[in-house]
């Protein structure tokens, strides 16, 4: 059973969301209630409440009648998310670049200064939110709402491509090109550098969408 003082529906969560992490369940798999209790010991009600949230997030298919199956995005919907959020964060950032703070570019450096731990630890799910908070800081800080909110959105969604196809779990921090090139976004920034801002930018939606193992 999961442990820790947390709650049972986030212990459930957790669990389902690390099988599908560890490739313990796959798109299309059914996420069967009993199973998950059976493995778990957790209860059904969590599991339910679990699954409704997965849901929500984008990596579950909740069918009436039918259950609840890992999603399976297609390529398509894949390179179209992609190319919105690429477009929406080039400039976004070459906004940020004139208008971001010094206690959010603070805050960059530290998230930017934790990636590394979540690598030797094989921790993705601390990774995505070290990603969605790094991507996060530059989309408010161009102080455009819609910029803020549709990134938000789409943020969402490309976590659920990477949970799928990204190599994290069997990538080296060393062999990472996300932590370097986030450290080439922060430096740009600091720099002010519009041109090498929306540079890096583009170079890091490229290559994070070129390394999925979608096919």
């Amino acid at each position: 059973m999961v442990k820790g003082r947390i709650s049972a529906e986030e212990q459930a969560y957790r669990y389902i969301k690390n099988k599908i992490i560890n490739k313990q369940l796959r798109p299309l798999e059914q996420i069967v209630e009993m199973d998950i209790a059976e493995q778990s010991g957790i209860s059904r009600t969590s599991i339910r409440a679990a699954i409704r949230r997965l849901g929500y997030e984008g990596l579950a298919d909740i069918r009436p009648n039918k259950g609840a199956f890992v999603v399976n995005p297609s390529p398509r919907e894949i390179r179209d998310i992609f190319a919105c959020k690429r477009l929406l964060e080039t400039e976004a950032i070459r906004l940020a670049c004139h208008r971001i703070t010094k206690e959010e570019l603070s805050a960059m450096e530290s998230l930017v200064t934790s990636e590394p731990q979540t690598f030797y630890e094989k921790d993705f799910n601390a990774f995505l939110s070290l990603n969605t908070q790094f991507h996060m800081i530059i989309a408010r800080a161009s102080q455009n709402l819609c910029y803020a909110k549709y990134i938000d959105e789409l943020m969402t969604k490309s976590n659920v491509f990477l949970i799928f196809y990204d190599d994290f779990m069997f990538t080296s921090f060393d062999e990472s090109d996300a932590h370097k090139e986030h450290c080439s976004i922060y430096e740009a920034l600091c720099q002010g550098d519009e041109e090498r801002c929306v540079s890096e930018m583009r170079r890091h939606s490229d290559t994070t969408y070129e390394t999925l193992s979608i096919r």
